[in-house]
């Protein structure tokens, strides 16, 4: 592996070097959904209800002037194929609003690990029951902090956002939030506790 110095002297191999982290991070998420699924905490009806929400920006998001168009939670059906079974799964589409949802482990089973949970879909929705919710309840029970990210969505249709400005503000915004906010981190505890 190249040296700081060398990196700094090829900027753009650092840079390809940071998106290449970046995806095995991802991957490993996508991983973790999975195992998830596959232990049966798959967001169903017998599900506890959804913790609050926590807006990521007070009022409107920087670069969200003027998006008034609601956010649509919907099921997707995807058929069978040869190898697959069908599969329903929630996603959420039009988000303005980016929050985080935390899902927290009972005091005695805590780690004190957190994680920013930020569910797939292409930049065009978000697979956020399977690859998002159930993943944040699965960590919750293994003693780790999940935040479920809801961010905005670069290639949704006629959407004015961009991966490398808006979905990434939410993101740092969001990691910000889950760092530095011992006053709202100790609120969901209490409210966990019980």
């Amino acid at each position: 592996m190249a040296s700081d110095v060398e990196f700094r002297r090829r900027g753009d191999k650092r840079i390809l070097f940071h998106a290449m982290n970046l995806c095995n991070r991802v991957m490993t998420l996508r991983s973790l959904a999975i195992l998830a699924l596959l232990c049966g905490c798959a967001s169903g009806r017998g599900d506890p209800p959804l913790p609050d929400t926590v807006p990521l920006w007070n009022g409107v998001a920087p670069g969200s002037e003027g998006q008034t168009t609601p956010e649509k939670y919907s099921i997707q059906h995807v058929p069978a194929s040869a190898n697959n079974p069908e599969i329903s799964f929630g996603i959420v589409t039009n988000v303005n609003y980016p929050s985080i949802t935390p899902f927290l482990p009972p005091r005695e089973r805590a780690t004190g690990v957190a994680v920013v949970i930020a569910p797939g879909g292409g930049h065009q929705m978000l697979a956020i029951d399977h690859e998002g919710y159930a993943l944040g309840r699965y960590l919750a029970d293994h003693g780790v902090a999940g935040f479920v990210l809801k961010y905005r969505l670069a290639r949704a249709p006629g959407s004015p956002y961009k991966i490398e400005i808006h979905e990434l503000m939410d993101a740092q915004r969001a990691r910000r939030l889950t760092v530095s906010l011992p006053l709202s981190r100790r609120r969901f505890q209490n409210e966990t506790a019980s």
